[in-house]
């Protein structure tokens, strides 16, 4: 079966194949396999639970990643209610 080229990506053993990405890993046995994902998050996640490192992937997000979910944590989480006291107004 030939498909469109894999194209090389910032992430090691993700590439671009068409509209797709392609995830390259090692088996337990070490014979080398490919999945392809839609998005390139899927494609990451895919990467990740292949390699088994699903549960420690804070190490390697990059920062605008951790602070697109941060940002999104705090968006999603309830604000304090807040009171009006006339006396913190005094300074």
């Amino acid at each position: 079966m030939a498909g469109a080229k894999l194209e090389k990506t910032r992430w090691p053993g993700i590439y671009r194949r068409g509209a797709r990405y392609a995830v390259v890993y090692r088996d337990k046995d070490g014979k080398q396999r490919k999945e392809t994902a839609r998005t390139l998050d899927d494609a990451r996640a895919l990467k990740r639970r292949r390699e088994g490192g699903e549960t420690n992937t804070a190490g390697r997000l990059t920062f605008a990643e951790y602070a697109r979910e941060w940002e999104s944590a705090i968006r999603r989480a309830t604000p304090p209610a807040r009171t009006t006291d006339a006396s913190s107004n005094d300074g």
